[in-house]
Parts: structure tokens; sequence; C-alpha cells
């Protein structure tokens, strides 16, 4: 910016030469001055005019170089725009990644809340089952230990009338004994 103000600034002395310039000459034309005088004050406006010129291609040059670093910013500036793009980009996509990875996760989670309720539901069935078993098997063992009981009874029972049996038969020897001596002895 202060390098466009100095140049404006150097165009606007220039073209003030150039006025003073054909100021002089016209002066000279009709004041009638010395021919010298003017080649002397023509000199100097030269000179200052080409000091100015010399200044302003300096002025030029540096505006050049100006503008060509404003040209690498402005180039870099439009690579790095355009990676902020890639990057957006990419950002969106591993968004749109990361929300698909989320939805899978709560499907899963939903499945794995269904299978532990399931499995909930079958622990259940399989306690009120083992109960269901011990029962059973607390009846078997009940009546297991009642027929035990029962055979036991019957042993006894068995082992009672086996005796009962003897008793009997000796018994009936006996008294076939008597009869059979009564009947041989009818006196006695």
């Amino acid at each position: 910016m202060e390098l466009r103000e100095e140049e404006q600034r150097l165009l606007s002395i220039i073209k003030d030469l150039f006025e003073q310039q054909e100021a002089l000459f016209i002066e000279r034309r009709s004041t009638g001055s010395s021919v010298k005088e003017e080649e002397q004050r023509l000199i100097r406006v030269k000179a200052e005019l080409t000091s100015h010129q010399t200044e302003l291609k300096q002025i030029l040059l540096e505006v050049l170089v100006e503008q060509e670093v404003m040209e690498e910013v402005k180039t870099k500036c439009s690579q790095t725009l355009q990676q902020l793009q890639k990057m957006r980009e990419n950002f969106n996509k591993m968004k749109g990644e990361v929300d698909d990875k989320r939805k899978e996760l709560a499907e899963l989670q939903q499945e794995v809340a269904s299978y532990k309720e399931d499995a909930a539901s079958s622990l259940k069935d399989m306690r009120r089952q083992r109960a269901a078993l011990q029962e059973v098997q607390h009846e078997l063992s009940r009546r297991k230990e009642e027929r035990s009981t029962l055979q036991e009874q019957c042993r006894h029972l068995e082992a009672r009338r086996r005796h009962a049996d003897r008793c009997l038969s000796v018994m009936e020897v006996e008294l076939s004994k008597k009869e059979g001596g009564a009947t041989s002895h009818p006196n006695l």
C-alpha cells in the first residue's frame, strides 16, 4: 500500500516537472530570458526528472516483487484451501463411518440385551426344571425307602408265616400221632 502511494507521489512530481519544463519553454519564449539560464534550469529539471524516474523504476521493481510474493501467497492460500476442503471431505466421510458404526453398535447392544433376556428366561426354566427334578428325586427316594420298608416287612411276615407253617406241621404231626395212638388202644 505504501509503495503504491509512493508511486503515485512520484508520478505526480514527474507530472509537475513536465509542467514546469513546459512552463519554462513558454516563459523563455515570452520573456526572452537567456538561453544559458534556461538550459541550466532545464538540465536541473532533467536531472531531477532522471532521479525521480530511477526512484520510480525502483518502486516499480518493488511492486513487481510484491506482486510475485502476493501471487505465491495466493497460490499457497489456494493450495491450503484445497487441503482444507479435502480434510473436510475426509472428516465428513469419517463422521459418516462413525455414525454407521454407532448404528451397528446400537443394533449389537439390542441383540445382546435380547440374548441376555433369553438367557435369563432359560436360566429360570432350568432352575424350575432342576427344582422339579429334585422333587421327583426326593419322591423316588421316599418311595424307595417305603418299598424297602415294605420288603423288610414282607420278609418278616414271610419268616413268621414259615415259622407258623412249621409249627402247624409239627402240631399236625403230633395230632396225627395222638389220633393214631388213640385208634390202636381204644380202651385206653
